[in-house]
């Protein structure tokens, strides 16, 4: 790192000869004072540009690397997820048609019977006061769960 900060070597040197000239010098509003402050701000603003000038410069090779390093690792793993995507989307749906074949645990939540039915009333009162649903649609939506809790029921006692 230190052979790329030497190219600063002119900048620094340039840098300081300001500083000496410039750095005690207190920034005052009268006519004199913002004559001098324009001098002052031009050739700093002049310094300035330069070592960002130099900044860039000294940049653009490694950028250009890191350029080519990341297209490189961009076709290599747009190869790689090729292969590996589509596996990976079989154990997925593999784990998920699992999941529905599983009985539910025994450390499941219990519900009784009046529980049941203030949710389904919940869900009857909800759905009938909403735009979303006709009263039709939510009889069949309860139903539907009210058979699939059934059958929990049937293959917990079974």
């Amino acid at each position: 790192m230190n052979e790329l900060t030497n190219d600063f070597t002119s900048n620094e040197m340039q840098l300081n000869s300001l500083i000496e000239q410039y750095g005690s010098i207190v920034p005052d509003t009268t006519t004199h004072g913002v004559e001098t402050s324009k001098v002052i701000s031009d050739r700093m603003r002049t310094a300035r540009l330069a070592v960002e000038a130099r900044r860039k410069e000294l940049k653009e090779p490694y950028l250009l690397k890191g350029r080519q390093i990341d297209a490189k690792a961009k076709n290599l793993i747009s190869k790689i997820k090729a292969i590996e995507e589509p596996h990976k989307a079989a154990v997925d749906e593999h784990r998920g048609s699992k999941k529905h074949t599983k009985k539910p645990a025994d450390a499941s939540v219990k519900l009784t019977q009046s529980d049941l039915t203030t949710i389904i009333r919940a869900l009857k009162y909800a759905t009938h006061h909403s735009d979303d649903y006709t009263a039709a649609v939510t009889d069949a939506i309860v139903d539907k769960m009210v058979m699939a809790l059934n059958k929990i029921v049937e293959t917990k006692n079974g």
